[in-house]
Formats: C-alpha cells, structure tokens, sequence
C-alpha cells in the first residue's frame, strides 16, 4: 500500500473514532452523501522526494535512501441545517471536532513523521438543493518516509 494511502486511512480512523459524522475517502459532493454531517478526506498532490545535505555529502543515491515526501489532505466538512439550528455554528462544530480528532496525534499512529493543521478555506453555501448544506475544507499536511526502490514499502 502507498504511504499516502496508509496515511488516509489513518485520518479516517481518528475520524471515525470520534463517532458523530460519517467518514468518506475521496472526492465527494456533499449533495450525494446520504447522511449528513460528513467529512470527505480527499488526497492532494504527493512532493517530489527532498535530497538532504547528508545524502549529497555522502554522495549516497537517492535510490537507496529513505525518501522524505509530503502530501496535502483536505478534509471537506459538510452539514444541513437542524431545525432552528444556525448553518455557520453547526459548521463550526463540525470542524473543531475534526481538528480536535486530528491534532490529538501528529503521527497519525505512526504513519507519517508529521501531521499537522495548514488553514482552511471560506464556507461554501448550496441553498439549491431542498434543505441548504454548508461546506468548509480544512487543509493538513503529512510528510513521510518511504523506501525509494520500492514506493510501497513503509519506512520507519
């Protein structure tokens, strides 16, 4: 399994421990989730492998050393409105309840070597649809390991 994979599937299972919003991997619209609240943990572009001062020089081939690579992950937060309820307050609760779940462990587990908040974007209002959903994606950053001659292996 890719790193980038194993990394997802550990924001997802901090995210579902926490129990009170359904969890989804990959890119989904918030119109076509069945139940909402909703998180959607979509992967971003992986960076290419940095070459460190030791392995230039230590004329060391990048073949044969542990890459460190990063990945972006944005978690897209989605609610509806309740009965009475404010739609920016039930966002917000949404996505403190993420960032608390996330930040409680900057390994993820052990599966990155860091894990932390980037920022977020402006709420998205969709007031098309029957009952109006808002939406807020939260921006983290994993940088990780991995096995240069083999991509799927798991450096430590």
């Amino acid at each position: 399994m890719l790193r980038r994979a194993a990394v997802r599937q550990a924001i997802a299972a901090a995210l579902q421990a926490v129990g009170t919003f359904t969890v989804r991997q990959g890119k989904v619209s918030p119109e076509t989730v069945p139940e909402l609240p909703a998180v959607n943990i979509v992967s971003g572009a992986e960076t290419e492998p940095l070459e460190n001062e030791m392995m230039i020089a230590h004329q060391i081939s990048p073949e044969t050393w542990p890459q460190l690579r990063g990945c972006e992950f944005d978690i897209e937060c989605s609610v509806t409105v309740p009965q009475g309820g404010v739609l920016e307050d039930e966002l917000d609760d949404l996505c403190l309840a993420v960032e608390i779940a996330l930040n409680a462990d900057e390994t993820l587990g052990g599966e990155c070597n860091y894990f932390a908040y980037e920022g977020s974007a402006a709420p998205e209002l969709s007031d098309e649809i029957e009952q109006p959903i808002a939406a807020r994606v939260l921006t983290y950053r994993a940088e990780y390991l991995i096995n240069a001659r083999d991509p799927q292996a798991l450096e430590s």
